[in-house]
């Protein structure tokens, strides 16, 4: 029998759900912390590097000093200040992620179950260079990374039954603050290795086009056509974690075509391989 963890729990679907989630250093940050689009044709393993959003007032939230990638899009003016205080997750290293899923922003992943698909998005700042001078005031919103979800990991979760990989993969992850034991609220998705990775190449998702990714592919809440200038706002929308396509509806099939395209034809990713019945 299957251990807990390893089930589709409290889905009442067999088909993959695609969640959408807003990580990283965001507009609130961008006087201290950005994450780059590089634009000066460089020879790089991505385009783009991926910087964690910091937190310096909440003691509550787990934080440990920046990667040595992230230290020049810190405002040098500031980064002694925020280097101790990093939210790295998603862990890209050992894919996982990691929420408080008693929070409204995050409340949806309490029922997301292995083989879901927690697709991340955030704001990239074009970048002329290698640090924090070359950035230029122009930016976009971008898919940067995908995890396929092979264990969900709670406060009640026999850690122990996992593979010793795995085991070493999840407590790495922030969420654990060093510890064997979640907090009570926390969940850690732990990524399968074969579906799971940062994007070599950011997804631009075409916010500042009537006619982008963002619009043809994700709805509001309410199942009602997002717009760039509509009601609700694009961004208030897709703020929120949630399920925006689920691969088991017919209705949802050829938004999901656009999605996987999209992915396959800017980053190389097959966000549905091995997928066999959508």
């Amino acid at each position: 029998m299957q251990p807990d963890y390893m089930k589709r729990q409290g889905s009442g679907n067999d088909h993959p759900r695609i969640y959408l989630i807003n990580v990283g250093a965001n507009s609130s940050h961008q006087s201290r912390a950005r994450s780059p689009l590089f634009l000066d044709g460089g020879v790089r393993p991505r385009n783009f590097c991926y910087v964690p959003f910091y937190h310096t007032a909440n003691p509550a939230l787990a934080t440990k000093d920046y990667t040595d990638d992230c230290i020049p899009f810190l405002n040098p003016l500031h980064r002694s200040a925020i280097k101790p205080f990093a939210h790295v997750d998603p862990d890209w290293e050992n894919l996982t992620y990691g929420d408080c899923c008693n929070e409204p922003r995050a409340r949806a992943l309490q029922r997301a179950a292995s083989d879901d698909i927690l697709l991340f998005w955030g704001l990239l700042y074009h970048n002329l260079g290698e640090d924090w001078d070359a950035f230029t005031s122009e930016h976009g919103w971008y898919l940067f990374g995908s995890l396929r979800i092979q264990h969900v990991l709670s406060a009640d979760t026999d850690v122990s039954l996992l593979e010793d990989r795995d085991r070493e993969r999840a407590f790495k992850n922030i969420h654990f603050w060093g510890q064997k034991k979640l907090p009570t609220n926390d969940r850690v998705f732990v990524g399968h290795r074969d579906y799971s990775c940062l994007f070599s190449k950011a997804v631009d998702l075409g916010a500042h086009d009537d006619s982008g990714l963002l619009y043809k592919v994700f709805t509001a809440a309410n199942g009602s056509r997002l717009g760039r200038n509509g009601r609700p706002k694009w961004f208030s929308s897709l703020r929120s974690c949630r399920v925006v396509l689920e691969l088991g509806k017919p209705e949802h099939r050829q938004r999901a075509e656009m999605l996987r395209d999209a992915i396959m034809m800017q980053a190389n990713f097959d966000l549905f391989k091995d997928i066999q019945s959508w």
